[in-house]
């Protein structure tokens, strides 16, 4: 149906989620929205009459926001929706522990990421990233089975990924 209209759909999953293996030594930046913004100026390059649209769900509505926030009016979007957006990614990270639900959903997105680091854990471009930010590859398995939430697993090494001197830093930087 979506194509019968003339519509094209692209999903683009953020550099090294998606189980997908990193090409090169960048994994989460402090410029969340630059492969974003390639992204939809490449589409525009393909199919430069084309209206472009961007829709995201939950991280997917952040990221998408926290990139229209960045670019203002340089890019080719011509609307968003953004659905369930966690839009101060800090303090739902942080408050999730105060009610069952947020727990057990903290507990869950602990783990997937807790996964995805082991999956590229063996990558010499992840193991590039984790020596440059002075983390032992090693002994990643033994240190993430202590982190359980979100929160302790952001603050253990996913800020340090991402080239942030902290937390704190990394959750204003991602956040809409």
């Amino acid at each position: 149906v979506i194509e019968a209209r003339g519509w094209r759909m692209v999903v683009i999953n953020r550099r090294g989620f998606g189980f997908n293996q990193l090409k090169n030594p960048t994994f989460i930046q402090k410029n969340e929205t630059a492969d974003l913004d390639f992204v939809t100026k490449r589409i525009q390059e393909i199919y430069p009459h084309a209206n472009l649209y961007m829709m995201g769900v939950s991280a997917g509505a952040n990221h998408g926001a926290n990139y229209l926030g960045r670019v203002k009016s340089d890019t080719p979007i011509k609307a968003f929706v953004g659905i369930s957006s966690p839009f101060n990614i800090g303090r739902i990270s942080f408050t999730m522990k105060h009610n069952t639900r947020g727990f057990i959903f903290s507990k869950i997105l602990a783990n997937n990421m807790k996964d995805l680091y082991r999956f590229h854990a063996h990558n010499p471009h992840f193991q590039n990233i984790m020596k440059a930010h002075k983390l032992n590859v090693d002994s990643l398995d033994r240190k993430l089975d202590k982190q359980s939430t979100c929160w302790q697993v952001d603050k253990y090494i996913t800020h340090k990924l991402g080239g942030h001197d902290s937390v704190y830093d990394y959750y204003i930087d991602i956040s809409s």
